[in-house]
């Protein structure tokens, strides 16, 4: 397996794994604990992602947060559609800072991996 399939195969599975543990924790917290609006746990998916796999994998975690939460959490149920207004504007914004916070996280992994071959190149001479 080459290097860029070893990197997709990786994010896929950071996505999958820590939307299926967001989409978890969603369920209890707004069933059985009552929580009116538990999505912004998708974002810890969403950094978690990006702190691990980049930005491309940051940007699907959130795209698969819109999705999975309108899916299964927004009325009418298992449905892409949304009957009430303010849900659509919460479910939007849910996928634009998802968006934007997983860029930031892969922003800052960028920016560490590059502080470490900087202090390796100083340590060499």
């Amino acid at each position: 397996m080459n290097a860029r399939r070893k990197s997709f195969a990786t994010a896929g599975i950071w996505v999958l794994v820590t939307l299926g543990l967001a989409t978890v924790a969603v369920a209890v917290l707004e069933e059985p604990v009552g929580v009116p609006n538990a999505s912004a746990v998708y974002f810890v998916s969403v950094v978690a992602c990006g702190l691990a796999a980049g930005t491309g994998a940051a940007i699907l975690a959130a795209i698969g947060a819109f999705l999975i939460y309108n899916y299964f959490f927004t009325e009418p149920l298992d449905t892409f559609a949304i009957s009430d207004s303010g849900v659509l504007l919460g479910v939007v914004l849910l996928l634009f800072v998802g968006i934007v916070v997983g860029q930031l996280a892969a922003l800052s992994r960028t920016r560490a991996e590059t502080a470490l071959g900087r202090e390796r190149e100083a340590r060499a001479l």
